[in-house]
Order: structure tokens, then sequence, then C-alpha cells
């Protein structure tokens, strides 16, 4: 372990983007140098991923840990003697102002009405099993950073937002689960999140 001053991954999340992909696929190391903002979708066959398009930059993703309370643990003759930590849930709730008719088949679940050009969706939640890819970029020194959640449940958080002032919002819940694409911990523990550094999307020569 190197602890010290790492300059380039102190980062601003100036811009970004969301890209979703079939479960438990990961991103070929040799693909994320030419992975931007503005990428439509990268990879190929079912290992394919996919911009979401605009987002909100009032409202940035907000990855957040529910649960995991520590519990100490007393011994008669050590009364610290173990902590104990509670289970804990991960999400990312995202923030689109893209209300596109594929972003409503990802969230709500949403099947094409033919005659009316429209979309049909429940209000009941039925998450879609999906990869999350969330890529952050600086623009004051054009260094990105990213991070893969191979395995997740996305649904919607709420119904649409409306707004006079900003433009409409369309909020999506995700809830991170454990992936067998990514290593287990020394102890044999499954992980839920994979995350890149600036030199990651640096191209090879």
């Amino acid at each position: 372990m190197a602890l010290g001053f790492h300059d380039n991954d102190v980062m601003t999340a100036a811009r970004g983007a969301v890209f979703i992909g079939n479960p438990d696929k990961l991103i070929d190391k040799a693909l994320l140098p030419t992975i931007t903002v503005d990428t439509e979708s990268f990879g190929s066959g079912d290992s394919q991923f996919f911009n979401i398009g605009h987002m909100s930059v009032d409202n940035l993703p907000e990855f957040n840990i529910d649960g995991g309370d520590s519990t100490v643990m007393a011994t008669w003759a050590n009364p610290t003697f173990r902590t104990r930590y509670g289970e804990t849930k991960g999400t990312v709730v995202l923030h689109s102002v893209q209300g596109d008719k594929d972003l409503f088949k990802l969230a709500y679940n949403a099947v094409d009405d033919a005659a009316s050009g429209g979309v049909d969706f429940s209000i009941l939640k039925k998450p879609t099993n999906k990869s999350l890819f969330v890529l952050v970029s600086d623009t004051d020194t054009n260094q990105r950073t990213g991070m893969l959640l191979p395995n997740t449940d996305v649904t919607f958080d709420s119904l649409p937002t409306l707004n006079q002032n900003s433009f409409n919002q369309y909020d999506i819940n995700v809830t991170m689960k454990t992936s067998a694409a990514l290593n287990r911990n020394a102890d044999g523990t499954a992980n839920y999140i994979r995350r890149f550094f600036p030199e990651s999307f640096v191209a090879v020569a």
C-alpha cells in the first residue's frame, strides 16, 4: 500500500454519463480509453453497453449505503473485544432528464402501444437485472474515472417530476448485488463494484 499524494486522483464530476449492459458483463480494458461521455455504445454482442442519455447536472448520481451499523461485543475481561457490523444494502439513484421510450422501458418496464406511438407502464416496481457503468469526466484535467456495478436491479425511484425552470426529471433506483464476474476477496466474500482510475483511460502506445 503506497499512501500519499496522488494529484491525478483529485477530480471533479464536471461531466458524466451512465451506461447499461447485460448483467455480469465486464468492460474490456482496451476499450476504456475510447469511452467518453459522448459515447453512444461500446463493446459488442451480449457484452455491449449503451449510454442512457442526458442526466441531470443539478442532481448527480447518488451512491448510498444503508445498514452496516456496528455493535461492540464484550467479554468479561475485555469490554471491546470484537466489533460486529450489520448487513448493508447499496443503492444508486440516477436522475435522468431524457424521458424517451427507452428510458421508460428500462425504468418502468414500459411496453409499446403501436396504435398511438406511446408506451404503457405500471406503478408496480419490477426490477430489471443489468450491469451499470458510471463514467465521470473532469473537464479541467481531461481525466476520467468510472464505477462498474456488474450486477444490479434497476427500477424507477419515483414517477416523473415536472419542472418549469429546469428539465423534467426521471429518477431511477439501482440496487447493488454481488457479482460472480468480479474477483473475490481473500476471505472468499464476493464483491459488488469495480473502480477504474484515471490511468485506466490512458491509451497504451
